[in-house]
């Protein structure tokens, strides 16, 4: 793993941190994206502090030109991603019948459009390089759904659709 390159979304804390301080500890380097530079910047630190290496760069995988801007600079800058892990996520707990479509929104952004978009950003250059892995972080609720979670089960379903149908 040492040397390789893996673009981690969500890594700002809790499955992302872990993941990123594993990866730091193999000797990747890290591109670590999260919504918040100020948290990233610790982040970065805490990778750097345990003898990891990297970049933090602050945007939101619901924005796709953000994140193709991102993409752009990374390549620019260190190349061809040989990881893409999806770990960015958005849950809201409600009643199915509350109608809130603001957090369906949110969800759907953030759990399928922002994966698709962090996807697009680097799958061109993946293949033209004949290199790379995709991994989506996903859920139990994938397989197991429960009330309460309606629309977040349906969005970790398509991970699982995704992953079938590339």
């Amino acid at each position: 793993m040492e040397g390789k390159i893996c673009v981690l979304t969500g890594a700002s804390k809790g499955i992302g941190r872990a993941i990123a301080m594993t990866l730091a500890d193999k000797g990747v380097f890290l591109v670590l994206l999260a919504r918040g530079q100020e948290a990233l910047d610790k982040m970065l630190q805490d990778v750097k502090d345990a003898g990891g290496n990297g970049m933090a760069i602050a945007c939101s995988i619901s924005d796709r030109d953000g994140m193709l801007a991102m993409a752009k600079k990374v390549m620019d800058e260190v190349g061809v991603p040989d990881f893409l892990i999806n770990n960015a996520g958005a849950w809201a707990f409600q009643d199915f019948c509350d109608n809130d479509y603001s957090s369906w929104d949110w969800m759907i952004d953030v759990n399928i459009r922002g994966h698709l978009n962090a996807i697009s950003a680097f799958l061109p250059a993946m293949k033209k390089e004949n290199k790379g892995h995709i991994i989506n972080i996903t859920s139990d609720s994938e397989r197991v759904p429960f009330p309460g979670v309606t629309v977040y089960t349906g969005c970790k379903f398509f991970y699982g659709w995704l992953h079938a149908s590339s």
